[in-house]
């Protein structure tokens, strides 16, 4: 004969738990896809836009240090990272910098010339000898909002060229 009523629903929600656990996990998967499709996506269109000159912040250096010529080289050579070189500051005027990047003046004038353009960011890789600038520099930025970027000159530590973007 038939089954007992207990017997048969009891198979039967065996049956309903395994494939709602096999749907959830289906479910789950498919979502997974899609988050991540439209997450590149995204990341495309952000990339596309800043190569196009959207969305691209100031950037301002201080000093001429090795690392803010590395510095320079990666930000004005990738459109997608999203920052616009303006220039630097300096007590001196470095040739090689100069070639690639706007020697704004020296670090006397850094102040007033961001009160007066408001850069998005500022790299700092003035030596530790100029550490009064760089703390005058340093303390503008934190009081008008402007992020602050200590750049060590990793040059002095290592023999090997070091890349910014596997910092």
């Amino acid at each position: 004969g038939m089954p007992s009523g207990r017997i048969w629903s009891r198979s039967i929600s065996r049956l309903a738990r395994s494939a709602s656990s096999r749907y959830l996990l289906f479910f789950f998967a498919v979502t997974l896809l899609c988050v991540e499709v439209v997450h590149i996506y995204a990341r495309h269109l952000v990339r596309t836009y800043r190569v196009r000159g959207g969305d691209s912040s100031a950037v301002v250096f201080m000093g001429s240090s090795d690392a803010i010529k590395d510095l320079n080289r990666y930000l004005s050579s990738d459109g997608t990272v999203g920052a616009k070189v303006v220039g630097y500051f300096d007590d001196r005027e470095d040739e090689d910098l100069s070639q690639t990047c706007a020697y704004l003046g020296s670090c006397a004038d850094a102040v007033p010339y961001m009160e007066q353009n408001r850069p998005s960011q500022v790299f700092c890789g003035l030596p530790h000898e100029m550490r009064g600038e760089a703390k005058i520099v340093a303390t503008w930025c934190q009081n008008n909002v402007v992020l602050f970027s200590s750049v060590p000159n990793v040059h002095n530590y290592f023999h090997q060229r070091a890349y910014p973007e596997l910092v």
